[in-house]
This record gives C-alpha cells, sequence and structure tokens, in this order.
C-alpha cells in the first residue's frame, strides 16, 4: 500500500510546486506592468506640474485643469485594462492584493469634473 501512496504523494508536491511557480510568473508580469503604468502616469503628471511652474499654462487654468482629467482618465483606462489582461490570472495572495490595489487606484485616478 505504501508503495502505491509515495508515487502519488510525489505527483501531488510536484504538481502544487509547478502551479506556485506558474502563479508567481504572473503575479511578477502583473506587477511590471502595473510598475510600468503607474511610472508612466506619474511622469506626465509631474511633466505637467512643470508645465504649469514654468509659465506655459499658468494663464490658463482650464487647460491645466483638461490635462490633468485627460491624463487621469488614460491611467484608469490603462489600469482597467490590465485588470481584464489578468481576469483569468491564477489567485494567490499577492495576486489578489495587487488586483485591489489597481482597482483602488484606478477609482481614486480620476478627478470629478466642476
Amino acid at each position: 500500500m505504501a508503495n502505491k501512496v509515495w508515487p502519488v504523494f510525489l505527483l501531488l508536491l510536484t504538481m502544487q510546486f509547478c502551479n506556485q511557480k506558474s502563479t508567481m510568473k504572473e503575479f511578477r508580469q502583473m506587477a511590471k506592468a502595473y510598475t510600468g503604468c503607474i511610472d508612466k502616469y506619474n511622469r506626465l503628471t509631474k511633466e505637467l506640474d512643470e508645465k504649469k511652474k514654468s509659465g506655459d499654462l499658468s494663464k490658463n487654468k482650464e487647460k491645466i485643469i483638461t490635462a490633468y482629467q485627460h491624463i487621469m482618465t488614460e491611467k484608469k483606462t490603462a489600469l482597467e485594462k490590465l485588470l481584464l489582461e489578468h481576469t483569468n490570472s491564477t489567485a494567490s495572495d499577492e495576486m489578489e492584493l495587487l488586483r485591489s490595489k489597481i482597482m483602488i487606484e484606478s477609482t481614486v485616478s480620476v478627478m470629478p469634473k466642476k
């Protein structure tokens, strides 16, 4: 009986290890995409702020607000697309925390229109 149990146990253990490895690979891919997205939109926001400070847009507040809203709308769309791309990813604690962080980031990224 023991001779039959060990091969099955080792097979299940190997399958579990491979599944965890795959989950971590998916997590790293999603985290890398998230970081790239956030960096891009932080850079765009910083550039807009520098233009505002340099005087390029300081005369027209409406242009600044419109440009900022455009950047934040693009950011929200990119984050939602990222979530959709990884909808079927294997669930893990890390992956769920990252998904939650992305959802929160996408909901607070758009400034309400006045």
